[in-house]
């Protein structure tokens, strides 16, 4: 996920269908721009909505992004196929 803001990047936190599940905060406090990575296992088969919300550092949130994933195999090590 890419994130940017003028006023600075506070935090990116990761949502698998609302609940909060991960979050990456910048090294620095004055940050502009974080490519952030995030790893995540689908619990079961089935459609998933993962979204991504950043905060500047006034703790203003960016508008949600959500990327809906529908998973058509079982959650095996290296052979989970997305679509």
């Amino acid at each position: 996920i890419y994130a940017r803001s003028d006023r600075g990047l506070h935090r990116v936190e990761f949502y698998m269908e609302q609940a909060l599940i991960s979050q990456k905060i910048p090294p620095e406090e004055s940050a502009q721009e974080l490519l952030a990575q995030f790893t995540w296992l689908p619990p079961a088969v089935g459609a998933y909505d993962l979204s991504f919300i950043a905060y500047d550092t006034h703790n203003k949130p960016s508008e949600r992004a959500s990327i809906p994933v529908a998973v058509v195999a079982p959650n095996l090590p290296g052979q989970g196929r997305f679509v």
